[in-house]
């Protein structure tokens, strides 16, 4: 019986440490590149994946992380990618993007463009609209 139990745990102890590695060719290869005081290029490339669409949205949350850490928001400038069948070895983007401060919100409360005859008609309108559609 105890052997039983001592070669099931050897054998699971194998299959989770063969599971852990991971080939070369199915990690992601990223590199950031500073092109000025603010703006930088992101290229990544993940060879699991066929579809650019999912490399790119990849991309923009790390240029967003990347900015965040800086206690910036992200503007994105430009996106290149390329499917798998394109490259050959999965799918690439290369994001260009620049890192901008935030903007402070309006001052003031929207209100709809209308034509008010009195500040009055104009408080009822913002009412009508509130209910209606939420703002």
């Amino acid at each position: 019986m105890r052997s039983i139990t001592t070669l099931a745990l050897i054998g699971l102890a194998a299959v989770v440490a063969t599971g852990c590695a991971v080939p070369e060719q199915y990690k992601a290869k990223r590199q950031m590149k500073q092109l000025d005081a603010n703006t930088y290029e992101l290229s990544l490339r993940e060879p699991w994946v066929e579809n650019e669409i999912n490399v790119r949205e990849d991309a923009m949350k790390e240029a967003t992380q990347f900015c965040g850490e800086k206690n910036q928001g992200m503007q994105p400038l430009q996106a290149i990618s390329r499917s798998a069948r394109e490259t050959g070895n999965g799918a690439f983007v290369r994001y260009t993007f620049r890192c901008v401060g935030y903007l402070d919100a309006p001052k003031t409360e929207y209100h709809r463009f209308g034509f008010y005859s009195d500040e009055e008609s104009k408080k009822e309108a913002t009412e009508r609209y509130r209910e209606e559609f939420g703002f």
